[in-house]
């Protein structure tokens, strides 16, 4: 890897831990949204302004 951090985002985590840096496990409908807020605050923040 060339210093990406892969993160596994899924209903189900598949349990190939070891290719992930980080497992995130639930609903896309709650995982995502939470995500992304961490990821990018201002691209969570304008979207929620577009709704």
């Amino acid at each position: 890897m060339s210093g990406a951090l892969i993160v596994e985002l899924n209903l189900k985590c598949a349990g190939w831990a070891l290719r992930f840096d980080k497992q995130i496990e639930g609903p896309a409908t709650q995982v995502m949204p939470a995500f992304v807020e961490r990821v990018c605050p201002a691209r969570a923040e304008r979207s929620r302004f577009l709704a």
